[in-house]
């Protein structure tokens, strides 16, 4: 007769050499614009057959309006919030005979709304964590903030004063920031357009944007770059691109006249040339039209150091290229001349 033997066969697997989740209750960070509504997450590691709950969470009530929870997970249902005054926190609590558990998960989103400044959050003495049995866990807690959310501007773009052909570059600087868009106005800031990269303008969503051959036409241009991070954003100061329309001056001349443009430029009617002297003497400015014929004399008397002005009215001439020469005399018995090419319209 055959006998039939059980054979018991016991298999070993190697344990995974997995550290243990420390127990935790962690206050999440939020960056946030001023007049907005935040959520500050609250989340749990680590925790098992969890019976009961009691929080309380402090941050300066002149600077966060607590709103209520939202996003409650589903094992703490019943779960209350209120907030008291004396002394000023947020209490929370919750218990159940059913424990829940919490390997990493989320409890709750804390809704603040948002006034101003940088906001610490964080747990205050007396809270307590249970399991079913009441026994009170050993649990880290870890603070939070809701910080100022905009942009930080380092450095601003400033003003530039480029040649007639070059190109013109303006630059922003944020420690902070991952989105830039520059725009521009040709009316003196009443409207703006937002760039696009293309054969003039580049680096129209970076921090450096570049005006590529730049014509007399982009005279008086403004421009000026928002800034964004999240849902929040602001803008730069805006600046002045001055085109420098001198159509023929040497060396020499530039060190007397450092700055010479018209503005408007192109003009329909009346323009002022501005022009800067480096140092005191006779001027003499005359407008000459395309055919190198005078038609106005302007100024022509001793001038200061420093800034000046003139006025060219071209209303009973036609349109067409006009010239600005001026011719500069020092006390030391010594000549410098400029010239100016404007435009008019119309």
């Amino acid at each position: 007769m055959n006998r039939i033997y059980p054979v018991f066969i016991i298999l070993f697997f190697p344990s995974a050499n997995l550290p243990a989740q420390t127990p935790g209750l962690i206050l999440g960070n939020a960056y946030v614009c001023a007049g907005q509504d935040v959520l500050l997450p609250v989340t749990a590691t680590g925790l098992f057959n969890i019976g009961a709950i009691t929080l309380f969470i402090s941050f300066d009530s002149t600077r966060l309006i607590y709103s209520s929870l939202q996003n409650v997970d589903s094992q703490l249902e019943g779960l209350t919030a209120r907030w008291i005054s004396s002394p000023p926190q947020l209490v929370i609590t919750w218990s159940n005979v059913v424990g829940a558990n919490f390997p990493q998960t989320k409890f709750f989103d804390i809704t603040y709304h948002y006034i101003n400044g940088n906001n610490d959050v964080s747990f205050n003495p007396g809270c307590e964590i249970a399991d079913t049995s009441l026994q009170v866990l050993t649990i880290s807690y870890s603070s939070g903030h809701v910080n100022d959310g905009e942009p930080i501007i380092e450095s601003q773009p400033q003003n530039e004063i480029v040649k007639v052909g070059l190109n013109a570059v303006f630059q922003v600087a944020s420690p902070n920031t991952t989105l830039f868009h520059w725009s521009e106005s040709k009316d003196n800031g009443v409207t703006w357009t937002f760039l696009q990269d293309d054969g003039i303008y580049n680096g129209t969503h970076g921090q450096e944007l570049t005006v590529r051959g730049v014509p007399v036409s982009f005279n008086d241009n403004l421009y000026r770059c928002i800034l964004g991070e999240g849902s929040c954003s602001t803008f730069t100061s805006s600046v002045k691109l001055t085109v420098d329309s001198i159509s023929s001056i040497g060396d020499e001349g530039r060190k007397i006249f450092s700055y010479l443009i018209n503005q408007p430029n192109p003009f329909e009617s009346v323009t002022s040339i501005d022009y800067l002297l480096s140092e005191e003497g006779n001027v003499h400015a005359t407008v000459v039209n395309g055919f190198g014929q005078t038609i106005s004399d302007l100024v022509s008397n001793f001038q200061s150091k420093g800034k000046h002005e003139l006025f060219f009215n071209a209303m009973e001439f036609p349109s067409g290229l006009y010239f600005c020469r001026l011719e500069f005399h020092n006390t030391a018995g010594k000549d410098y001349s400029a010239i100016l090419k404007m435009t008019k319209n119309k």
